[in-house]
């Protein structure tokens, strides 16, 4: 095994159909530095954080208003998702996220949407042996962003949003950072060996012939036995440089975390996702102790109002059009606003 990740061997540890669907195929001291966007409505400046392993670099959208405003900070789903919400293995952008910060800029909330480690600008963290990566590193990560926002007073309250993994990243990192409230958008609500299961036990998506092998893996990881031989179909999947980054995964229960906040929580999903369900939404929402639940009508897992098989949505993860749905940013303004 290698002293260190090359790009190719970064965790890539996906819960969602898309990486079923890739399998299928096979049969990120701070400050401003410049600004990198402007509008009459808001300016996009870059940030830099430093970590242990080096620096950590997000995009910092900030309303033309005066006096403290709120802030959102954005973290971005799995494998190599930019702070803009783009796949750096899918072709095109659909700028999900820069698009929600636009929208929320427009309604005079800030944000802070960041780049994870080894992804985008923040593509220069130092690599680590492929078994040290777990959650726990995008989690210390994160929480690093949340302090830094809960240090500038700039800021009249900071929130924490994460989009699918995301999502259950910044439930942990949350936990003990002081943040006024926990946004949580198409974030998986069941733990990784009960969702990978019953998406591979699903003959559309996996052949039969193939899912004792899938099942036999995922046994080893979630008992901490040596990762078995998989066919090469599975091989994506189960690899050894996601061994690590997996087993860490299977470990958690994304409703478990989100019942040990206190912060009011709100749950975003939306109903043409195929990769994370309204059910999804539902035992979130019902675990959390000051929970929302706003389902967006028509939306898929970019955010975008797509619907129809999963062929029908490949366009909308490569394309900025349609824009990231007012029925995803509606509800965040209200929470943010306390209204």
């Amino acid at each position: 095994m290698s002293c260190c990740m090359s790009a190719s061997r970064r965790p890539n540890a996906r819960v969602t159909t898309a990486l079923l669907l890739a399998l299928a195929a096979a049969l990120s001291s701070a400050g401003a530095q410049g600004t990198a966007a402007s509008s009459p409505a808001f300016r996009d400046d870059t940030v830099r954080i430093e970590v242990a392993d080096g620096t950590l670099v997000g995009s910092l959208m900030r309303p033309r208003t005066t006096g403290p405003v709120p802030v959102v900070c954005i973290l971005s789903g799995s494998g190599p998702t930019t702070r803009d919400g783009n796949s750096m293995v899918v072709p095109g952008r659909n700028d999900s996220l820069k698009q929600l910060a636009e929208s929320l800029a427009t309604h005079g909330i800030a944000s802070l949407r960041v780049d994870k480690r080894w992804v985008g600008a923040s593509a220069g963290v130092r690599q680590l042996p492929p078994d040290s990566m777990s959650v726990a590193r995008y989690v210390d990560d994160a929480r690093a962003w949340l302090r830094h926002l809960a240090r500038d007073t700039t800021f009249a309250r900071v929130y924490a949003l994460g989009h699918s993994e995301g999502a259950l990243v910044m439930s942990i990192a949350a936990a003990d950072v002081p943040v006024a409230g926990v946004i949580l958008v198409a974030g998986p609500g069941l733990p990784l060996g009960t969702a990978m299961r019953a998406q591979l036990s699903d003959s559309t998506r996996l052949p039969r012939a193939f899912y004792p092998a899938a099942d036999s893996a995922l046994a080893a990881l979630e008992s901490g036995r040596p990762l078995p031989t998989v066919p090469p179909l599975l091989g994506a999947l189960f690899s050894k440089a996601n061994e690590g980054y997996l087993r860490s995964l299977l470990a958690e229960d994304p409703a478990r975390r989100v019942a040990a906040l206190t912060m009011p929580v709100l749950v975003v999903q939306g109903t043409t996702d195929l990769q994370v369900s309204v059910a999804d939404a539902e035992r979130l929402a019902a675990a959390a102790r000051r929970g929302t639940l706003a389902l967006a009508d028509g939306v898929n897992h970019v955010l975008k109002r797509v619907g129809g098989p999963m062929p029908a949505q490949f366009a909308a993860y490569s394309s900025p059009t349609p824009a990231t749905d007012g029925a995803v940013v509606t509800p965040i303004v209200r929470f943010v606003r306390g209204r």
